[in-house]
Order: C-alpha cells, then sequence, then structure tokens
C-alpha cells in the first residue's frame, strides 16, 4: 500500500514474483494495474474481513505495509492492530505463507530514548514501552501481536523498524520540503539539533527483499544514516539557487501547537509525539543498525548527497526541450510554380 508498496511491487515484480496487491487507496490500485506491478490488485481495508477473505491464499511471503497515521486514534488502532490480527487469521489458513515481513517504525523507542541513563544500550532488544503517541503505541502492540504469531509457528516474522523515508515520490520526505523550501520556508522546530536517521526508498525495498529471502525470525533497524534535522533539511534548501537557509520555530510553540492539537476528538498528535520527533544528538545514544547487516546481508542503496542529486533532477531540473517535429506532407511539397 502507498509510496514504498508500489516500489516494493516494482522490485518482486522485476525479480519474477508473481503480485498479489492489496491496498485501501483506489488511486494506488488504478495506478498499480496501470504501471502492471502486479498480476492481482485488489482495494479493500483490512478492518473488513469480508474483503481480505482469501487475500492470502497460495501466497508464499506477505509484505505487511498497512497503517493509518492521519486519520483518527481509533482508526490508527484499528487499521494497525486490529487489521493485522484479521490479516494473521487469513494467513493461519493458508499453509503456504512461509515469512511475514512487516514495515514497523524506529519511533517506537520514543520512551527509552528520553527515560534511560545517557549510556543504558538501546537495540532490537529493549523492553519496549508505549508512551502516548498513537502512531508509535499502535506500531508497539502491532509488533507483539506479530511475534507472538511467530512463537505458535508457522510463519517466520521479520520486522523492520525503519525512520524517514525519503526519495522521489516521498510526500512527506521529499515533495513536501521541495515545495516549502520553493515557498522559502523550509523549517525546522526547536534548534533542529535533533539526531535524524534517514532511509532512502531503494534501501527500504532492499531490506524487505532480504527478509523475504532470508525467512528469518526477527527485529532489525534499518537506516542509511544519521545527521540532524537541520543538516537534513538544508539539503533540501541547497537544491536551490540561491540556496534557501532552514528557519526554525519555537520548540515551545510546537509544544503548545501539538496540545491544542491533542484536544481535537481523536487526534493522533499530542506533546507525547515530540518525545518521537526530538531525540537528543549524542553518540551513546545512537541506535545500531548492525544485525540486518550481519545477519541478512543488507547494505544502503543510496548516499544522501547522490540521492539529492537525483531528487533535483526529477524535480527541479528543466525538461529537455521536445525533439522538432517530423516534417508533414504539407511541409515537403514543392512551392507553387516550382518544378520537381
Amino acid at each position: 500500500s502507498g509510496f514504498i508498496g508500489v516500489q516494493v511491487c516494482k522490485q518482486l515484480q522485476a525479480q519474477g514474483a508473481i503480485v498479489r496487491a492489496s491496498t485501501r487507496s483506489t488511486g494506488v490500485g488504478k495506478q498499480l494495474e496501470r504501471l502492471k506491478l502486479a498480476q492481482e490488485v485488489h482495494v479493500g481495508d483490512l478492518r473488513d474481513q469480508k474483503l481480505i477473505k482469501g487475500i492470502a491464499t497460495d501466497c508464499d511471503a506477505v509484505v505487511h505495509l498497512a497503517h493509518d497515521q492521519h486519520t483518527h486514534t481509533k482508526t490508527t488502532w484499528e487499521v494497525s492492530v486490529n487489521g493485522t490480527a484479521n490479516l494473521l487469521a487469513e494467513i493461519a489458513n493458508s499453509s503456504s505463507v512461509a515469512n511475514i515481513a512487516f514495515a514497523s517504525s524506529m519511533s517506537v523507542y520514543g520512551y527509552q530514548l528520553h527515560n534511560t541513563g545517557l549510556f543504558d544500550p538501546i537495540n532490537e532488544m529493549t523492553d519496549l514501552q508505549p508512551f502516548g503517541d498513537p502512531f508509535s503505541d499502535a506500531k508497539i502492540a502491532t509488533e507483539r501481536l506479530l511475534l507472538e504469531r511467530a512463537e505458535v509457528g508457522g510463519a517466520s516474522v521479520t520486522i523492520l523498524r525503519m525512520p524517514a523515508v525519503y526519495g522521489i515520490g516521498s510526500k512527506g520526505w521529499t515533495k513536501q520540503y521541495i515545495t516549502n523550501a520553493r515557498k522559502g520556508r523550509l523549517r525546522a522546530f526547536g534548534t533542529g539539533d535533533y539526531c535524524l536517521r534517514y532511509l532512502h526508498v531503494d534501501s527500504a525495498v532492499a531490506a524487505f527483499m532480504y527478509s523475504l529471502q532470508a525467512q528469518r525470525t526477527g527485529v532489525y533497524n534499518v537506516y542509511d544514516g544519521v545527521t540532524t534535522l537541520n543538516r537534513f533539511l538544508q539539503h533540501y534548501g541547497d537544491l536551490f539557487d540561491p540556496p534557501v537557509p532552514v528557519g526554525h520555530i519555537p520548540l515551545w510553540l510546537v509544544k503548545g501547537m501539538f496540545t491544542v492539537h491533542s484536544w481535537l476528538p481523536g487526534s493522533t498528535i499530542n506533546p507525547a509525539s515530540l518525545l518521537a520527533m526530538t531525540e537528543p544528538m549524542s553518540d551513546a545514544k545512537l541506535v545500531p543498525c548492525t544485525s540486518i547487516r550481519t545477519d541478512l546481508g543488507w547494505a544502503p542503496r543510496a548516499e544522501l548527497e547522490v540521492a539529492m542529486r537525483d531528487i533535483k533532477r526529477h524535480y527541479l531540473d528543466p525538461a529537455p526541450p521536445a525533439p522538432p517535429a517530423p516534417p508533414t506532407a504539407a511541409s515537403e511539397s514543392p512551392p507553387s510554380g516550382s518544378t520537381q
């Protein structure tokens, strides 16, 4: 489903897989059909058991990216947790599924990053604690549900904890920043000197491919690199001539906005959400990304600077001039009164 899902389908097709895609978005469904990225396309909702009945029949593996982050707190939980329970029920009815690869988030560490000692290790084995952010808490609960399923036996479960995924096609982490920079409104909250891990979409897709090949139960952090929010945003500002500087919104104002937003019924944003967004930049706290390299053989697929040049060519560089139109029959005929 969505931005990463389309790219996963494209890579699976390239490797000769038969793809059955499921999405809640009619637009994404039409895109998959138009680009012929799946042999079957189902438009439905994981919360509806009738609509997804038989979705896993004869499947060898399942890539699970479904989530709802912006609609409503209740919807976020229902899609992530209840929807996953429905999916697992369908998988249980299909004896063919050998591996489930799930897209989680590094935001699940939000509580630990602010409530543990400076040198206490934080890694894939850390006991996660819900901390009030609807998105992160739903991811934590979904991880637990999947791992409980793996303990029972049957399909292996690979959980990929990913940070911000950027690249051509990314709305939140590429298109939006280019739009903001074009308007001169490139903004970071607070000082902007917060830790930001980033992952290119090609690297994310590769992580799913390695997970499907390994068929191994495990939890893995996956990211290309670490920088600060300021530096990441400035890469987008530097795509313009002259470069667009990064401005800042006072953190007290951001907290106030999040507090007011939390008063809205079903809001998916509240002050706890800042815990996952304002990680201190400290070498002692850097969550490692080594297990996926040693266990699965994964490695980043794009360097940030190179990826930004590709983004600039795609979104900002002028399109090449159209080739001249071929001569028409009228233009090829001799002028009146001439001889051939």
